[in-house]
C-alpha cells in the first residue's frame, strides 16, 4: 500500500501555493483581457484572484486546526507562511480596491471639470427695446 500524506500536510501545501496561483492567475487574466482601461474586466480579474487568496486563508486555518490530530511536522511552517501571505495579499487587494475606487471617482470629477473649462462660454445678447 502506497504511503499517503496526511490531510493537514496537503492543506498546508495548498495554503502555501495559493498566493502564487492567485498572482499568476491575475497576471494571465490581465494580459488576456487586452485593454487595461476597462474597469469591469479589471475588477473581475481582481475578484477571482481575491477568491484564491481567501480560499488559501481558509485552507491555512483548517491546516492549523489539523495539527491537533496529526502533529506539527510538515504543517506548522507551511500553514503559517501561507496563511500570512494570503491574509496580507487579501488585505492589500481590499485596500487597493478602495483606493482605486476613490481615485477613479476623483479622476471622473476632474475630467468633468476640465471639460467644463474647455467649452466656450455661452454668450447671450439681449435685445432691448429702442424707443
Amino acid at each position: 500500500m502506497a504511503y499517503r500524506k496526511s490531510c493537514g500536510v496537503r492543506l498546508a501545501k495548498l495554503t502555501l501555493w495559493s498566493p502564487f496561483a492567485g498572482i499568476l492567475l491575475l497576471m494571465v487574466l490581465r494580459s488576456a483581457m487586452g485593454n487595461p482601461d476597462n474597469v469591469l474586466r479589471s475588477v473581475i480579474a481582481a475578484g477571482i484572484s481575491a477568491l484564491f487568496f481567501a480560499g488559501g486563508l481558509v485552507l491555512g486555518i483548517k491546516a492549523l486546526r489539523r495539527m491537533k490530530y496529526e502533529g506539527r511536522k510538515g504543517i506548522m511552517g507551511r500553514a503559517l507562511t501561507g496563511a500570512a501571505l494570503n491574509g496580507l495579499l487579501l488585505c492589500l487587494m481590499i485596500v487597493l480596491s478602495g483606493a482605486g475606487t476613490y481615485l477613479w471617482e476623483l479622476t471622473a470629477k476632474l475630467k468633468a471639470q476640465v471639460a467644463q473649462l474647455r467649452e466656450p462660454p455661452s454668450v447671450s445678447f439681449r435685445q432691448g427695446c429702442v424707443s
